[in-house]
């Protein structure tokens, strides 16, 4: 399990216009500021077989690439970081490997000023969506 790091950063999870539930900034954030540090079960990449039945049948997935063997899966020891929504042209956060006392965790960053009240986003990326169609 990897354990949170805390930030002073706070978000709401309420319905989304765009995708059921999404996350929401409680105040603005500046450029580049860490928004929090997604968590969850690290799992090695062959146990998610299991998970991604229960996944695909929900129309869910909170599995998250973490190392070359390893992801991390939020669905169950998650935060609320999980609830950030897809938008390849309007994302509004970007993950980052970080190195905290020696262990490598994902940080999500703002990349342009956010307004408070505003969703935020994530571009998953195209290796996202070639293993889950």
């Amino acid at each position: 399990m990897q354990q949170e790091q805390h930030s002073q950063f706070q978000i709401e999870i309420k319905p989304s216009e765009r995708h059921g539930n999404g996350a929401f900034a409680c105040k603005s954030a500046r450029k580049n500021q860490l928004i929090g540090e997604y968590v969850g079960e690290i799992q090695g990449r062959n146990t998610t077989d299991e998970y991604q039945i229960i996944n695909n049948f929900r129309e869910l997935n909170y599995i998250f690439d973490f190392k070359e063997f390893e992801v991390l899966n939020s669905a169950t020891m998650g935060n609320e970081l999980r609830y950030l929504n897809h938008d390849s042209e309007i994302f509004n956060c970007k993950p980052e490997m970080m190195q905290v006392n020696g262990d490598l965790r994902i940080g999500i960053v703002s990349t342009k000023y956010i307004k408070k009240g505003e969703e935020l986003f994530l571009d998953y990326g195209e290796q996202y969506w070639s293993k889950t169609d």
